[in-house]
């Protein structure tokens, strides 16, 4: 690919002004400063004319993007230039998130129709973008070359991500080639006889790719947009840095991988479930112990640290404790402790850390029944509370799925349905179990917590008619 960055030189002058700048052309198509933006209510009273300038500096913009990195699917219809659906798509690979290619509206005949504002502050973060990729494209020869290879291998430097931002190769790099490793040496593993194994790691492999290339990685440049794939909505953060809020509320994004764009996240339980879950190939996190809350909450990096820590955890803790197995000559007991290696992904970060002191440690004793549950109490417990921390019926219901999803026969159901085998799988291991009720709410499709008449929590054990509904209900959600 021929890259022309000076293409987008008439462009630079916009990164002098205020962050509220709006781009327009004049008369002899170089770039002035017209105007402020006002916030999203300005496209109440935006103009006709107001509009067509602004989809002409961004048609603008463009065809001097395109003429920088050389890309096909440029055409005209009406005096006016068209671009190609994949002259889109490969300007979205090589700029990501900053690039906010919904802002540009292309029409059926390819011209841009949006009518919005082009700022200083988008126009600066595309420019930073495009220096990124054309040295990325310099070093490697290939602006798309960025997931994880089946080598592990990485690039000499830093290199982008699928959501624009750059990769903590230091952090992940490592692991990546040793995950690399271990993927060789189970390949000569029976798949059938050893499934708990191929199947365990190709959730570590997945979570590893997640955080490499999605969750856990840096801006490209400091003005650029946040490239997390969970991060603050995109529109707030701006007003809130320009301090032009007028009492807009906190809104967050997450990155949905199967259409390449940033959405709504409506609430926690529906993230976990309906994306963290499959993205991370089946594993649970107690989201409701992070210090976010949906609703109150101005920031989500409380929530975006709290599956960071423990899914980073999860992955190192995996494969350096398959490492220490190997050396210790302890495979067989680490292939059985795949078997069954915990509910949700932090007690599996607590479970090897009791296997690496059962198996890899000198004079290791085990604690006594009593001991266990004691230690259980304490790690459950709500920081500023007295006694032990009770889970909500759709937690435990979690919890227990991700049991389920480790039985090979349910497994091998094409269809995961509510069968008898599936209700008595969940009836033993639920039945009794105390925690917090909750009641389903048919408009919202959540559930919430059963109050009394005082407007406390109700709290008693679970019946087998509480799996028939509540525990069917989510099992519905979650595997529909």
């Amino acid at each position: 690919m021929a890259i022309n960055l000076q293409s987008l030189d008439k462009f630079r002058v916009a990164t002098e002004w205020t962050a509220k700048g709006i781009a327009n052309l004049d008369g002899t198509d170089a770039i002035r400063q017209n105007g402020t933006y006002s916030g999203a209510l300005s496209a109440l009273g935006r103009s006709k004319i107001e509009r067509a300038a602004n989809n002409d500096v961004r048609t603008e913009l463009l065809k001097a993007l395109g003429n920088a990195f050389g890309l096909a699917g440029m055409g005209e219809k009406d005096g006016t230039v068209t671009f190609s659906k994949g002259f889109m798509d490969k300007l979205e690979r090589i700029l990501g998130s900053d690039f906010k290619r919904d802002d540009f509206k292309i029409d059926a005949d390819g011209k841009v129709s949006s009518g919005r504002p082009l700022t200083s502050r988008r126009i600066t973060a595309i420019l930073a973008k495009a220096e990124v990729a054309a040295n990325k494209v310099g070093e490697t020869g290939n602006s798309d070359s960025d997931e994880i290879g089946e080598t592990g291998e990485v690039g000499k430097a830093a290199t982008l991500t699928k959501t624009g931002g750059v990769r903590k190769d230091a952090t992940y790099g490592p692991y990546a080639k040793k995950l690399a490793t271990i993927k060789q040496d189970i390949s000569k593993l029976d798949k059938e006889a050893y499934s708990q194994v191929h199947k365990f790691f190709k959730r570590v492999e997945m979570t590893l790719d997640f955080l490499y290339n999605e969750l856990d990685i840096d801006r490209s440049d400091p003005n650029a947009s946040d490239p997390s794939a969970l991060r603050n909505d995109e529109e707030y953060e701006f007003l809130k840095e320009i301090g032009d809020l007028k009492g807009a509320k906190p809104a967050f994004q997450y990155y949905d991988s199967k259409s390449g764009r940033f959405v709504k996240l409506d609430n926690t339980y529906t993230y976990q479930n309906d994306v963290l879950w499959h993205r991370i190939g089946g594993g649970l996190l107690h989201l409701e112990r992070a210090a976010f809350r949906q609703n109150e909450s101005e920031d989500i990096a409380p929530l975006r640290k709290y599956i960071v820590d423990n899914l980073r955890l999860f992955v190192m803790k995996s494969i350096d404790t398959y490492f220490a197995a190997k050396d210790a000559g302890k495979m067989d007991a680490f292939f059985a402790h795949l078997r069954s290696p915990g509910a949700c992904i932090e007690d599996q970060c607590l479970h090897f850390v009791t296997f690496e002191t059962k198996h890899l440690s000198e004079g290791w004793q085990g604690v006594s029944k009593a001991e266990a549950e004691e230690l259980e109490k304490i790690a459950n417990r709500d920081p500023g509370e007295d006694g032990p921390a009770v889970d909500n019926a759709e937690a435990l219901f979690v919890d227990v799925f991700g049991d389920l999803d480790g039985e090979e026969w349910f497994n091998d159901l094409e269809k995961k349905s509510w069968t008898p085998d599936v209700a008595k799988f969940l009836k033993d291991n639920l039945v009794g179990k105390t925690c917090v009720m909750m009641s389903y709410n048919e408009t919202t499709q959540r559930f919430d917590e059963m109050k009394n008449d005082q407007g406390a929590p109700v709290i008693r054990p679970l019946t087998d008619a509480d799996i028939e509904t509540l525990c069917r209900k989510a099992f519905e959600k979650v595997y529909s």
